[in-house]
Order: C-alpha cells, then structure tokens, then sequence
C-alpha cells in the first residue's frame, strides 16, 4: 500500500483546530462584556469546558486560566494515533490509528504509515481499544452524536480509491 503524507493531513487539522478555537472566542465576545479569556476560564472552573486536540499519539488540552497547553504521556498499546475526536461527555475517542509498526520516516520529508490507517475507539486513556479496519483512511473528519451512540466520519477503502461518508456504531462487536 502506497503511503501518504500525514504532513498534510496535520496541517488540516490544525486548520480545523484554528477555527474552531476562533469561533468559540469570537462569537462569545458579542455577546457578553466579560473578556473571552475570563468567560473560559469561568466556565473551564464551573463545567470542565476544554478545548482538546488529539494528535501525534498524545492528546493536548489548553487550560485558559493559565494560557498553557498540557499534553497527555502517549497513548498505550499497538500503533500510533495520528489524530481523533472526542466524544461530548469526554469519555471516548474516536481516532485514526496508524497499525504496526507505526508511523515510519523513509526519508526526511515523508511520513509513511506501513500497517494501514484505521478507525479506532477508545476510552479516554486510551484503554479499551477497538479496532475497526473495515473504515480504512478515517481522514481528520469525524463528530460524535450528542449521546455517543454514532460517529460520521469521511473514510475511504483500503485501497484508498474513494473516500466516502460514513455513520459508524461504535459498540463493540463480538
């Protein structure tokens, strides 16, 4: 299976990252004369509000009080997660996995992910893994229902000829 650039792949997501974090400061601020930086800090102390990036087998959080950005020890187990989201109560994510070996560097400026790009989902410690490899690519697209029941996400064949849209059932199956 030919690889491809997961540098592009990053760039996207951080896009999609930058916007998302624009738009939650942006349209609060219209609405409020608190600063947007005290409304999430308020708000991050009240309900546990986070902004969270799942990226580079990590999972990054920001805590608005203090303008930092935590990281979380590197997921356990086999593969490496390139990217994911997280489910609306925070208990799950869903992420493309990268399958044994893992992601690969054959030369300076190529990323290569030999074993295959999967849909994974997982608890938010990266316990209780599942792997669902019949949702190839999974692609940086992927939103939880409100109760965690479904995930649409973009992915593609394993012989990455078409991407498609898809609603996966997370549940395990046996």
């Amino acid at each position: 299976m030919p690889g491809r650039t997961l540098n592009h792949q990053l760039l996207r997501k951080l896009i999609s990252l930058g916007l998302c974090a624009g738009g939650l400061l942006l349209v609060p601020k219209a609405m409020s004369r608190e600063s947007v930086r005290s409304e999430l800090t308020r708000l991050q102390k009240q309900h546990g509000l986070a902004l969270v990036s799942v990226s580079d087998n990590k999972i990054y959080a920001i805590g608005f009080a203090n303008r930092s950005l935590r990281e979380s020890l590197p997921f356990p187990g086999k593969g490496t997660v390139t990217g994911g989201g997280f489910s609306e109560d925070g208990t799950k994510i869903a992420v493309e996995l990268c399958r044994d070996p893992g992601l690969t560097h054959p030369t300076p400026n190529w990323t290569d992910c030999p074993g295959g790009l999967v849909l994974a989902i997982m608890r938010a410690d990266g316990s209780d893994s599942h792997e669902y490899p019949y949702f190839a690519n999974p692609g940086y697209m992927m939103c939880w229902s409100h109760d965690a029941s479904k995930l649409a996400l973009v992915a593609g064949p394993k012989e990455g000829r078409r991407t498609q849209k898809s609603i996966a059932d997370p549940r395990p199956r046996h």
